[in-house]
């Protein structure tokens, strides 16, 4: 329901991908790239609440304030992604 209620905001991966696809269909093909990146080896990242969303962005808004390391991605948990 949660993309439905955003418009598909939490499959940015997919909306990018398949921009004319309609974002009800985003639950449905995200396992399959979550497999394709997968098996490539690529990083695949997904935050399952807005509240994991949001937190994500706030820690990379805070280290792009005070040029910390700002080229890594950090996850809802805190954690560099690569």
């Amino acid at each position: 329901w949660l993309c439905f209620l955003n418009g598909g905001l939490n499959y940015q991966i997919e909306h990018h991908l398949f921009p004319r696809i309609s974002h009800t269909h985003y639950p449905t093909i995200a396992p399959v790239v979550r497999e394709y990146c997968r098996s490539k080896n690529i990083t695949y990242v997904h935050f399952p609440t807005v509240g994991e969303n949001v937190a994500s962005c706030m820690k990379h808004l805070y280290q792009l304030g005070h040029n910390k390391n700002c080229s890594n991605f950090v996850d809802g948990h805190g954690k560099k992604q690569q």
